[in-house]
């Protein structure tokens, strides 16, 4: 490639980390941001949005809305709160009456993206020291397909252009998440806020058509050696039977996204996710029975049947970790084993140049189990472990957090990342750690036992991640071979070390998502892949 055109290709490439950094810059003193320490002028009220973003591959960090005032068009920033799939767009604007005018983000972290929001903004309004609510705007691309390349492929240029929007209320009034996430502001500000304005009125029919074009899926997990189940936004939860090849979806009469859930022994699917959300479904699939037993500001981490047939429940709360158990056979009646406390780095957002979204950069909390504990990694070094058999608790200090979760075998070989590409395992639930060997550009390392791994690596060129292969390791992580390659001509390309990657117990089929859209199997080991 001519030296020209690759600068010119580089400098398209860090626009967007510029744009990113000046806005890190001056976060803090964005006309509309809101954290912990706002104080509103007079006149201000307060505006939020909950977005549920259906696109793995499609970050949207501002809302822009039209003054029908001025017509002044004032920017509200997104902000992360807690491990929710959900963005919130909140903001304060002077009161009076405002218009959706669109959604700018990024694709692929390059792309400038506008979403127009003529036809799902209503106006709303504004008033002085309350809260408007505008409850949830769901997003949903089109993927035009070319059948001249790959019928199953995203035609990209028209994923850049189309795209379809509808809207769905929310039951998680906007009073309830400032008081869980931003309490200093919301104990000033807030009392009884009415809900004075809306977007959109779409109905359930609407929300299943947005459901029907809703391809993203995260934190699978495999049930059985042939099973593997999935959660993703809009109540979505996909069963993949993979000695039959076949996918089945179920949606769960919602428009939270699925974190957690578990098929219990009798059959049944029991899931949870954001804002509380935990619901059951009878064998058939046929019958969704919700669960009053969350608050709004809750998030379901982790659903787990014990050998003993109990049923564990573990949900993330703004300053601690909640651990609950039922009986089977009365779900409805949880008992409180535990709550574990976390400590947070910051309560305000601040702007996340990788992701481009603003975050309150408070350290997650995870959960996973083995066949014979329940463990929990809270920040900011924590790892409890409780185990299923006696109900004892212990707790151990790890070297580093793990920023992105860890992953857990059956028999309890626990393995994760401190950094990018930094391996930590610990073969007996913390007490002591190894750190392994390193790769730049490399998804989270897939244990199915104490000794078998798998890591899918990266080669990185002057011109990114090139090509894709696997490294294997047969004693536990102390040392790598490396596995056949793939190009991004037989795979989609575009992972990253963040990515969704799973294997099953017999070691030989493979499971990931294609930027958060496809999911794509090997049954080879990872010589070949196809997207299903």
């Amino acid at each position: 490639m001519h030296f020209t055109k690759l600068l010119r290709r580089w400098a398209r490439a860090l626009a967007p980390a510029m744009l990113a950094a000046a806005l890190a810059g001056c976060a803090t003193t964005h006309p509309t941001m809101v954290d912990a320490t706002t104080e509103p002028d007079p006149n201000d009220g307060l505006v939020a949005l909950r977005l549920v973003n259906t696109s793995g591959s499609i970050k949207l960090r501002e809302l822009k809305v039209r003054s029908l005032t001025t017509g002044q068009e004032i920017s509200l920033l997104a902000q992360q709160f807690g491990q929710t799939q959900t963005a919130t767009f909140l903001g304060r604007l002077p009161a009076g009456r405002y218009q959706p005018t669109s959604l700018v983000g990024t694709e692929n972290l390059m792309a400038e993206v506008t979403v127009p929001l003529d036809k799902a903004g209503d106006p709303f309004e504004v008033q002085a020291r309350r809260v408007t609510d505008l409850r949830t705007l769901v997003f949903v691309p089109l993927i035009e397909t070319d059948t001249r390349v790959d019928s199953k492929r995203p035609n990209w240029r028209e994923w850049q252009t189309s795209f379809l929007i509808s809207s769905h209320p929310t039951p998680v009034a906007v009073d309830a998440l400032l008081k869980a996430r931003l309490p200093k502001m919301a104990a000033t500000m807030l009392a009884q806020p009415p809900l004075v304005g809306t977007i959109g009125t779409a109905d359930k029919a609407a929300l299943h058509q947005a459901v029907r074009r809703t391809r993203a899926a995260v934190n699978s997990r495999f049930v059985n050696d042939h099973l593997s189940m999935s959660g993703g936004p809009l109540g979505v939860v996909e069963i993949y039977d993979i000695k039959a090849g076949r996918r089945e979806r179920i949606h769960m009469d919602t428009a939270h996204a699925i974190q957690a859930f578990e098929v219990l022994a009798d059959g049944r699917l029991l899931v949870g996710g954001e804002s509380g959300f935990l619901a059951l479904n009878d064998p058939k699939r046929q019958t969704i029975t919700p669960i009053q037993l969350l608050s709004p500001g809750d998030i379901v981490l982790l659903l787990q049947q014990a050998s003993d047939g109990r049923v564990y429940l573990v949900a993330d709360r703004e300053s601690k970790v909640a651990v609950y158990r039922a009986d089977p056979r009365s779900l409805t009646d949880w008992t409180l084993v535990r709550e574990l406390p976390t400590e947070h780095s910051n309560e305000s957002p601040a702007f996340d140049t990788r992701m481009f979204v603003l975050r309150d950069w408070r350290l997650p909390n995870f959960a996973e189990a083995s066949n014979e504990r329940l463990v929990v990694h809270t920040p900011p070094k924590q790892l409890h472990s409780m185990d299923l058999r006696t109900g004892q608790w212990e707790t151990t200090t790890t070297q580093r957090a793990f920023r992105h979760g860890f992953k857990i075998t059956p028999d309890g070989f626990i393995a994760g990342m401190w950094g990018p590409g930094w391996i930590a395992t610990s073969n007996d639930y913390g007490r002591t750690w190894n750190r392994m060997s390193t790769w730049i550009n490399a998804t989270q390392p897939h244990f199915i036992d104490k000794q078998r791994g798998w890591v899918q690596v990266h080669s990185v060129g002057l011109m990114g991640s090139d090509k894709q292969h696997m490294q294997i390791s047969q004693d536990g992580g102390q040392t790598w071979t490396q596995g056949p390659f793939t190009t991004p001509e037989k795979v989609s390309g575009g992972h990253t070390w963040l990515d969704p990657f799973w294997i099953d117990p017999t070691g030989k089929v493979m499971l990931r998502y294609s930027l958060g859209h496809y999911l794509e199997t090997s049954t080879d080991g990872g010589a070949k892949w196809e997207i299903r």
